[in-house]
């Protein structure tokens, strides 16, 4: 009986580790996805800052070089934080921005 524990032992032990790396890697995975939407989250904050700035610069010039512009600051502020740039969702993002009615400051639209 004790041999059959002795030849196990090492398989055991091995599995243990195994499903204990593998325990690991998931919990710093999820770690580090939730990490990453906290600095996604950071950017698309910053995103009508970003509008604002491409107002003051170019004015009444053409949307297309304010929408350049835009997605320029948001490329690099991803780079900056480590976050996977996707030009379309954040188009969306900024014209979901641009189409909000803005309130005066009686609360009125």
């Amino acid at each position: 009986m004790l041999d059959k524990i002795e030849i196990w032992l090492p398989v055991i032990t091995a599995a243990i580790g195994a499903i204990t790396t593998i325990i690991s890697i998931i919990a710093s995975n999820k770690k580090n996805k939730a990490q990453k939407l906290v600095e996604l989250a950071k950017v698309v904050q910053k995103l009508p800052e970003y509008i604002n700035e491409a107002e003051t610069i170019f004015g009444a010039g053409t949307g297309t070089a304010k929408m350049a512009y835009v997605l320029n600051k948001v490329q690099m502020a991803c780079m900056q934080n480590k976050v996977e740039y996707n030009e379309n969702q954040f188009k969306v993002e900024i014209e979901k921005i641009l189409n909000t009615p803005t309130t005066n400051k009686k609360g009125e639209v």
